[in-house]
């Protein structure tokens, strides 16, 4: 039985395409959640991860009281007493609630939009490295079976 020689050039073509198949399927799949997270961003853990609750303004009240202010650093009553000084009517915790949203909703659509680009060029490079090691691994068939007529 006849020895088979490894193909170092052959080895690394075929190599090359099995990753750039698997960062594209990465990339596939999160391009599909940033797309998906673009469209609903309020669901997104960017929204959900920072700050105090936005559930509701009556959540967010207590959460805001709770925690000792807007600044997470937990400064007990003085804290706490000063934000209640601050905004003092349901109409300032209203502005403050909104604002919060609003600057959340901006956070999340960016890092979706980060992702949807980072995705996409991660995507078109490996596509790119897949079709072309894929046909230089054609054109060295083909000059194979043609020297060894």
């Amino acid at each position: 039985m006849r020895e088979r020689k490894i193909d170092p050039g052959r080895l690394y073509g075929y190599t090359v395409c099995l990753v750039a198949a698997f960062v594209s399927l990465f990339a596939l799949v999160r391009l599909t959640h940033g797309i998906l997270d673009i469209r609903e961003l309020e669901y997104t853990p960017t929204y959900h991860d920072s700050g105090p609750s936005l559930v509701s303004l009556g959540a967010y009240k207590l959460d805001v009281l709770g925690r000792g202010g807007l600044g997470g650093a937990g400064g007990g009553e003085d804290a706490a007493s000063a934000t209640v000084a601050a905004v003092s009517t349901t109409s300032g915790f209203a502005r403050m609630y909104e604002a919060e949203r609003l600057y959340r909703l901006a956070l999340a659509h960016q890092a979706s939009r980060t992702r949807i680009v980072v995705s996409l060029v991660l995507l078109m490079g490996a596509l790119f490295l897949f079709g072309s090691h894929a046909v230089w691994l054609g054109r060295l068939s083909v000059s194979e079976e043609a020297g060894g007529r």
